[in-house]
């Protein structure tokens, strides 16, 4: 049996989701695809993982909404690929209410977050449910600052846990050319029979034009899938395009 804050999340969640699809008017919004390579990604077999991720990002009326679809080993998808999508929507109470930011001192306003993690391979098929409190900082230099204080439920484990995420972009020159280093960081406890895990995915890119970008990335991932002691870590090369 779930708890009743496992019950709550799952309502909130869905109420954010419903007041996005009713709501949104797109302001700002930023499309891209990345393809990603390593041949030094993990210890059970595989030595390398080709993947394509993309990305959607946009602000509207009352807050922001963000996606993404990773479908990996595009050579070998039916033994050894995933399709994983990440759907995360935020809701603004002060502009909603008061239209205007709920803000003060480093934060630029305080959002109600939804999220919605899908994954499907050949051994699993499931969906996550996550909500809770998002926090968008104004800190120097940077494009962006949020963190994201969730309830995390995965309905296959019994119970539930909390999750902490911060993602961030940081622009930067040098030698006359344009960088950036973002990324993000998943920390969440233990669930039912499942480990606590880390995920930290920075990256670094040289933005070649407006919509063109090389870089790298570097995984890290503790206790993957919740297994205790699988750790996984890699360097990865990245193409991006944005449209």
């Amino acid at each position: 049996m779930f708890s009743d804050i496992s019950i709550y999340m799952k309502v909130l969640h869905s109420l954010l989701i419903s007041i996005v699809c009713l709501t949104a008017v797109p302001a700002v919004a930023v499309d891209s695809i990345e393809l990603l390579y390593s041949d030094a990604f993990d210890g059970r077999g595989r030595d390398d993982q080709s993947l394509i991720t993309f990305v959607h990002n946009n602000n509207w009326r009352y807050g922001t909404n963000f996606y993404f679809v990773d479908v990996s080993n595009l050579g070998n998808f039916e033994n050894a690929g995933n399709t994983y999508i990440e759907w995360g929507p935020r809701l603004s109470p002060g502009k909603l209410l008061y239209d205007r930011t709920l803000s003060y001192g480093i934060i630029q306003d305080i959002y109600l977050i939804g999220e919605l993690d899908y994954l499907k391979n050949k051994f699993v098929e499931k969906p996550v449910f996550l909500g809770g409190i998002s926090f968008g900082l104004d800190l120097p230099g940077f494009r962006f600052f949020n963190l994201h204080l969730f309830n995390r439920n995965d309905p296959t484990l019994e119970g539930h846990t909390q999750q902490i995420t911060f993602a961030w972009n940081l622009p930067f020159s040098m030698a006359r050319q344009n960088f950036s280093v973002g990324g993000f960081i998943d920390a969440s406890g233990s669930e039912g029979v499942n480990a606590n895990t880390l995920i930290a995915q920075p990256q670094l890119l040289w933005e070649l034009n407006e919509r063109i970008f090389l870089g790298v990335e570097y995984l890290y991932w503790h206790n993957k899938g919740g297994r205790a002691g699988f750790n996984e870590s890699a360097w990865q090369g990245v193409f991006r395009v944005n449209f």
